[in-house]
């Protein structure tokens, strides 16, 4: 492994795990992230490579950073708060979307590409470990709200939804192993281990929409690989009461309760986010034009009762705060993820394509669930990986479309697709 990817690996392993080292320079804006990533694009200047491959989400992600811009300009034309701040926010939001360009125009060779992608699920691996470990530290028996694994997300259980996502992103990869590789067996065994180690982490943040999120990444790969691997995995599902946690049984029970009147009703926090979204609904009918970055929290105690909060919902909060036409560019986005994994799928039918298609394009659909009932895509700790994950996928796309046209492998429709698009090819 050269410097420069050991620099690459480093910065991997560091994104989620922030709380473990040191983070901060003392400088607004700036800190140790920042300063390991622009090392590393200096040193990817220095090599001098040739220009890279055609890029199949940039489009997508400026038109993102446009409106994130354009939402930012609101927010000081209507409320002026902490400019330091504010810039800072944007900043965050679009700097760790930026680590995909890093990854993709510095790894060009399958060797560099597979060692990254293992380090990022070693590092879920290990994050999962810290969830379970948690779990232990507080006592397994029985569920309590002030007792949620956040893994390395967070010091306390407010993170743990966070966290919850962050697993069931990763989840899919462990699982894409285990159905479709047919290589060394040592890999079928880590990708089995993976898979049961973020099934616990999960299990102990008692984020549902992760239990909901899990179960279905288990389903679609049971979907996509027919056989004794998902006969095997239908009745491990089936067996579910028998081997779940009861204390995870408890926080999935405890969704809806019975008041003393006998009237049945969802749990608190449940309820806030409906409220919260329908004040939300309210808020754009007042503002079509968006209230402006970072504002929701100054502007939700006007149209309910939750003063201060969240939105709990990324794609609320979007249309709040960067009106529809932020929508349509976070959903076009996510739109652009997913067509890359489909079309990594497409190339060809050996396993590695598959692990690597299938994996990704599942972690999309989960990330794409886990901001319905929580906002982490702006967080960095936890889309940090997966903004990397996505560029050794595009990178997977073209070193294994070259590779199938120089061997004549490739079906005919899709070089003559590949050409068409990319003269790069000819």
């Amino acid at each position: 492994m050269s410097f420069f990817v050991k620099v690459l690996a480093v910065i991997l392993v560091y994104i989620p795990n922030q709380l473990h080292f040191p983070a901060s320079l003392g400088l607004p804006g700036l800190n140790v992230l920042n300063v390991l990533v622009i090392y590393a694009y200096f040193l990817y200047r220095s090599q001098k490579l040739e220009p890279s491959e055609p890029d199949q989400i940039k489009g997508f992600l400026f038109f993102y950073f446009f409106m994130l811009t354009s939402s930012f300009v609101v927010a000081q034309m209507r409320i002026s708060l902490d400019l330091v701040t504010d810039v800072t926010n944007l900043k965050t939001l679009i700097f760790y979307p930026c680590i995909y360009f890093l990854y993709y125009h510095a790894v060009r060779t399958y060797d560099d590409a597979s060692k990254l992608y293992l380090v990022i699920l070693f590092v879920a691996f290990v994050a999962g470990l810290e969830a379970i470990r948690e779990a232990i530290d507080y006592g397994i028996g029985n569920y309590h709200e002030s007792k949620r694994a956040s893994g390395p997300f967070g010091v306390n259980f407010y993170s743990a939804n966070r966290a919850g996502v962050f697993y069931s992103m990763f989840l899919p990869y462990f699982l894409a192993i285990v159905f479709f590789w047919k290589g060394n067996v040592l890999l079928k065994y880590a990708g089995i281990i993976g898979s049961v180690t973020l099934v616990a982490a999960i299990f102990f943040t008692y984020s549902r929409q992760s239990y909901f999120i899990a179960v279905l990444a288990i389903a679609y790969m049971i979907f996509k690989r027919r056989g004794f691997v998902s006969i095997l995995m239908i009745i491990v599902l089936a067996l579910g009461p028998l081997w779940v946690p009861e204390s995870a049984m408890q926080r999935i029970e405890g969704t809806e309760q019975v008041s003393d009147t006998g009237e049945e009703k969802y749990d608190e926090s449940t309820e806030s986010r409906f409220i919260l979204w329908a004040a939300a609904m309210d808020m754009v009918a007042e503002y079509p034009q968006g209230i402006g970055l970072n504002r929701f929290k100054q502007e939700i105690g006007n149209f309910s009762i939750y003063s201060g909060k969240d939105a709990h919902n990324f794609y609320v909060l979007t249309i709040a705060e960067s009106n529809i036409i932020g929508l349509l560019a976070l959903l076009l986005l996510i739109f652009s993820l997913w067509r890359l994994g489909r079309r990594v799928i497409k190339l060809d039918k050996s396993f590695t394509t598959k692990v690597v298609g299938h994996g990704y394009t599942c972690s999309v659909i989960c990330m794409a669930l886990g901001n319905i009932y929580g906002s982490p895509f702006a967080s960095g700790e936890v889309m940090g990986c997966f903004w990397a994950m996505t560029a050794l996928t595009a990178r997977y796309y073209w070193l294994q479309s070259k590779q199938l046209i120089k061997d004549e492998r490739a079906m005919p429709e899709h070089e003559e697709i590949i050409k068409k698009k990319h003269p790069v090819f000819d």
